[in-house]
């Protein structure tokens, strides 16, 4: 049977080298771009762009998470496993002492805390529908207690 596995922030960094990863293992991989100025999803070779179905996709956008799942369960009837990668910074330099973007706090909210849930609620019926059923969310070393000196990453 046919392994599908979703996975957010796929344009670059450990999004690209988990599709990567995923394709050697035997999956389908749905890549959620989000900059489509990153090319390095349509320069990879024939055989291994085979494996890859690209879609645009912000976590933050709830009319782009519904798109990006009615695409995938027009191509499938399950999904083995999501990987909720995609994840902003913001202001590293900032502190609770200084002026706050609060534009930019709703911003990393959305995109770290709220999409990894909206992902998960959009593709529910069909992670349901899978063989493995796997969810990950991944995220920095700055969503640690112990990293808690990053005030400016926590607002």
């Amino acid at each position: 049977m046919a392994k599908y596995a979703v996975v957010t922030g796929a344009d670059r960094g450990l999004g690209f080298a988990l599709t990567l990863e995923l394709i050697q293992d035997g999956y389908t991989v749905f890549a959620g771009r989000f900059m489509p100025e990153w090319e390095a999803l349509t320069q990879l070779p024939e055989e291994v762009q085979a494996r890859i179905i690209a879609l645009p996709l912000d976590v933050a956008n709830e009319s782009s998470v519904q798109a990006a799942a009615k695409e995938i369960a027009s191509v499938t009837g399950q999904i083995d496993l999501l990987v909720n990668n995609a994840g902003i910074c913001g202001d590293q330099e900032g502190n609770i002492l200084g002026d706050i973007d609060y534009g930019l706090l709703h911003e990393m909210y959305e995109v770290n805390a709220v999409g990894p849930l909206r992902m998960a609620h959009a593709l529910q019926s069909l992670l349901l529908a899978g063989e493995e059923k796997l969810v990950v969310n991944i995220s920095s070393e700055a969503g640690q207690i112990n990293q808690a000196w990053r005030e400016g990453w926590y607002g």
